[in-house]
């Protein structure tokens, strides 16, 4: 498979994650007392955030370029109405820019040969 593919692969992908991790706070809402209210929270303010860094992370070491990377998981929470905070949703296209540069420069340090220039 080209660089290309996989690329368009995985971004396709990375856009698949991040629509489906809104959805999973649908399935909090039928939850009742406090319980669905919990894991409401921790989604929002450790999965959301910890999904961002990985999921671009991952699509950066496939070859997706960092501008299109950092943008599915932390603009889906802005856009979508799964939720209604902002500020998580800025945290997390940061951690999702920090995530796919990182796996860009992984991606590039591992191909090259250390000690040889």
């Amino acid at each position: 498979m080209s660089a290309g593919r996989r690329a368009l692969l995985r971004f396709g992908l990375l856009v698949l994650f991040a629509l489906a991790l809104q959805g999973i706070p649908f399935l909090y809402m039928m939850m009742e007392g406090d319980a669905g209210v919990v894991l409401y929270l921790l989604h929002l303010y450790a999965v959301m955030p910890m999904s961002a860094a990985g999921l671009a992370f991952w699509a950066g070491l496939g070859g997706v370029h960092p501008m299109a990377a950092f943008f599915p998981v932390g603009g889906a929470l802005l856009l979508l109405p799964a939720y209604e905070s902002m500020g998580v949703g800025l945290i997390c296209l940061l951690i999702s820019l920090i995530g796919a540069v990182a796996g860009q420069e992984w991606s590039k340090r591992k191909g090259k040969k250390h000690g040889k220039g």
